[in-house]
């Protein structure tokens, strides 16, 4: 258990985007989905992404805006606040990532550029080091692994990468797999 968050066993979170109430849930022994706690309409902002951290914590972040706010599962089975940013305090980001361990990847698939960032002790992201547009591949998907490391896809020529951060930021380069490696997928996911 995360010294953040009160309560959290491999937590899914469940959001309505339309009238902004969500849900936590988690899976039973006997393989269901059973809620943990409910938020009625208005409780979160109007978010266009939504990304676990590990350890119970989310990072939701508006891409109109280019706000965000960090929270974290709360021994009630609901959402809690930890953080927020206010409106211009985030680039314009398609993708968003979180490797698991309180650090979050974001992508920029238009300039192709990338920052990473880290959850401080006041309960916002912190940046941690950015890469300029050009910087990455044209990437359609991303996929956070866990331990600092992401999988790229690009959907369009099934070209493909394995990065992970290093010490200062960066998002460096493992390997790569030319256009035709993969199969044509729409999405992509960890297990």
């Amino acid at each position: 258990m995360d010294p953040h968050c009160g309560f959290w066993r491999r937590s899914s979170f469940f959001y309505n985007e339309t009238d902004r109430s969500g849900a936590v849930g988690h899976v039973t022994l006997d393989g269901k989905i059973a809620t943990d706690g409910q938020q009625g309409p208005g409780t979160f902002g109007k978010w266009t992404q939504i990304t676990g951290l590990g350890g119970g914590r989310v990072f939701f972040y508006n891409e109109t805006d280019r706000s965000g706010a960090v929270g974290h599962v709360a021994l009630d089975g609901k959402i809690a606040t930890d953080g927020q940013q206010g409106p211009g305090t985030f680039g314009k980001w398609t993708h968003i990532v979180g490797f698991g361990d309180g650090r979050v990847f974001f992508y920029n698939e238009t300039d192709r550029s990338g920052a990473v960032g880290h959850v401080a002790l006041d309960g916002k992201i912190a940046t941690d080091g950015q890469q300029g547009p050009g910087t990455f591949g044209k990437w359609t998907h991303i996929v956070g692994l866990g331990d600092g490391r992401a999988f790229f896809y690009n959907e369009t020529d099934r070209s493909a990468a394995v990065g992970h951060v290093t010490l200062d930021g960066k998002i460096a380069t493992d390997g790569q797999q030319g256009p035709g490696t993969f199969g044509v997928w729409t999405i992509v996911s960890t297990l």
